[in-house]
């Protein structure tokens, strides 16, 4: 009995060990997204041409030029675009390529009470800014009536669940819908390149990119089907950015009921801040946040092996104290 409890002492020694680096992992991956999120990731374009021109400035003086010499330090002209001047050909280019329903209206200002300071070149701007020029940008699944268990069949059209955006997994399927129904609910078709994002329960917000190939088919209830104007965000970019706690914090600020929480309106939800980078420094922050989730991935991955092994053998140690061989 005494041997059995010192192997077991240090078996949950060591499981305990494992569950803190888990716990660690999860604050480290969250740290990155906050980081990436606020600017503090990679060095900013303003932060790299100051760097560049103290460094030239540096080595001008090195050089000692003549005194009469009228030669100073100028930047190269570059075609560096800040955030508020990518704000602006956002909304420029919104008014002019305008395909939704009736007149045109501004998109919403963001919410930005309470926010985090943003590096100079960033901007804040509402998620409705970065939608695409038509209606169903942003859209709700349709009426729980309007899709019961009594009308699927088989084969035809997909429904797309709360699965798809809760595991980052399109590729499920359980419920299909007529040709003729799928006509009837067309305005909730899921195209390549739309964000499914949960829109009820412990797993709101939680979110997913339907891949270039897929099922034809419909969100249902419990979905939001967002498409956002790819050419000013970067899809990377602006899912990490989803995933963070900062945005997934305005989420359920944004959502209601206590015991499960749904998401509140659209026009609510179309307010919500993002934090808006020049597009020379998206892919950067992209490729850092994704080198480091890489390594975040592996750890975790080892870690979850041995969490196993573990219980293994917890249950070989158990077996063999039944059997009389401790």
């Amino acid at each position: 009995m005494a041997e059995i409890e010192k192997q077991f002492t240090r078996l949950e020694a060591g499981v305990a060990a494992l569950r803190r680096v888990q716990a660690n992992l999860k604050r480290y991956r969250a740290a990155v997204l906050k980081a990436a999120c606020e600017g503090k990731l990679v060095p900013t374009e303003s932060e790299l041409r100051k760097a560049e021109g103290r460094s030239k400035k540096d080595e001008t003086k090195r050089t000692k030029p003549a005194a009469n010499s009228t030669s100073s330090f100028l930047i190269p002209p570059s075609t560096f675009e800040s955030g508020e001047a990518l704000l602006r050909r956002i909304l420029a280019e919104r008014r002019q390529n305008w395909q939704g329903r009736g007149q045109y209206k501004e998109p919403a200002a963001p919410h930005t009470t309470n926010l985090p300071k943003l590096p100079e070149s960033w901007t804040w701007v509402s998620w409705e800014m970065v939608l695409a020029h038509e209606d169903g940008a942003f859209k709700r699944g349709p009426f729980g009536s309007a899709l019961t268990k009594a009308i699927f069949v088989d084969k035809g059209f997909k429904v797309y669940e709360q699965y798809c955006p809760i595991n980052d997994d399109c590729s499920f399927a359980r419920y299909y819908i007529t040709p003729e129904k799928f006509e009837e609910l067309q305005a909730f078709e899921v195209k390549a390149g739309d964000y499914l994002i949960s829109c009820s329960g412990v797993t709101l917000g939680r979110i997913t990119r339907v891949p270039e190939q897929f099922e034809r088919g419909i969100i249902n209830q419990a979905l939001l089907r967002v498409r956002i104007n790819e050419s000013f965000i970067n899809h990377r970019y602006f899912l990490h950015l989803f995933r963070s706690a900062l945005f997934q914090k305005a989420i359920f600020d944004n959502s209601t009921g206590s015991a499960i929480p749904n998401v509140k309106g659209v026009k609510e939800l179309k307010a919500m801040a993002i934090p808006l980078p020049p597009l020379t420094e998206q892919t950067p922050i992209v490729a850092e946040v994704e080198r480091r989730l890489s390594v975040v991935e592996e750890l975790e991955s080892v870690v979850t092996a041995n969490l196993q092994r573990a219980t293994r053998l917890r249950q070989s140690i158990l077996q063999k104290a039944f059997t009389g061989r401790i």
